[in-house]
């Protein structure tokens, strides 16, 4: 998909925004983390096992958007 724009404007923007991915999303240390990054303006991918917790993470916070992933799993990654 073209970025809107053209790459010229487009990869400005991009290069611009602040983005984070966090594993483990889904509860303690990691879950903390999406919070501040996402409460400091990032958009976060917060990946884990667990949607439930991730989807009640996300409702909770517009800058997280959850993403299944078991890192245990090459199939996953």
């Amino acid at each position: 998909m073209p970025l809107a724009g053209g790459c010229a404007q487009g990869c400005r923007m991009l290069a611009m925004a602040k983005m984070a991915v966090v594993t483990g999303a889904s509860s303690g240390i990691a879950q903390a983390t999406a919070v501040a990054l996402a409460s400091e303006g990032f958009h976060v991918l917060a990946a884990a096992r667990r949607m439930d917790k991730l989807a009640a993470l996300a409702a909770q916070y517009s800058g997280i958007e959850p993403v299944e992933l078991d890192v245990t799993d090459d199939a996953s990654v």
